[in-house]
């Protein structure tokens, strides 16, 4: 019996490959649009649900595991399945389009695992399912929400 805590370490593992990783995509969109629409690097990561709305650092990302489901692989494995809401808060100016830069950086994120299916081999299988975008709350006219929903699977020993 295996007492690790893979769900735990996969949601920090993917934080940090996020870390290592996502710029180089906010870069490339940045540079391929050349529209003056910056695409800051995410400067806070976290595991956890916060208000983003409340934030001191922007952009922000957070990593909420939403839901962990275990499936029988084989007789000596399971397959962890993991829904991950990858929340990412971003601030603009009012005269900023906003939406654009939201629709970018999903985008980003969703070419960073496209690019390593794997996360840098810290799942199995990892892929963006859907991404939500959040009309901002009255009197909150500089930031923006969207959750990426990010489906990853990992076989694990029993």
């Amino acid at each position: 019996m295996s007492y690790t805590a893979y769900e735990q370490d996969i949601i920090y593992d993917l934080k940090d490959y996020f870390d290592d990783n996502l710029s180089t995509y906010l870069n490339g969109i940045a540079s391929d649009q050349d529209d003056g629409i910056s695409l800051t690097d995410i400067k806070r990561y976290e595991v956890g649900d916060k208000d983003v709305y409340a934030l001191n650092q922007y952009p922000a990302g957070l990593l909420f595991p939403n839901e962990v489901a275990f499936e029988a692989h084989s007789v000596s494995a399971d397959l962890l399945q993991m829904q991950i809401i990858f929340t990412v808060a971003i601030k603009g100016s009012k005269t900023e389009n906003l939406t654009i830069k939201a629709l970018r950086y999903a985008a980003a994120i969703r070419q960073c695992i496209d690019a390593d299916r794997t996360a840098g081999g810290v799942v199995d299988r990892a892929a963006v399912s859907r991404v939500n975008f959040y009309a901002r709350p009255p009197g909150i006219e500089d930031k923006m929400v969207i959750d990426i929903i990010l489906e990853t699977e990992k076989e694990i020993p029993r």
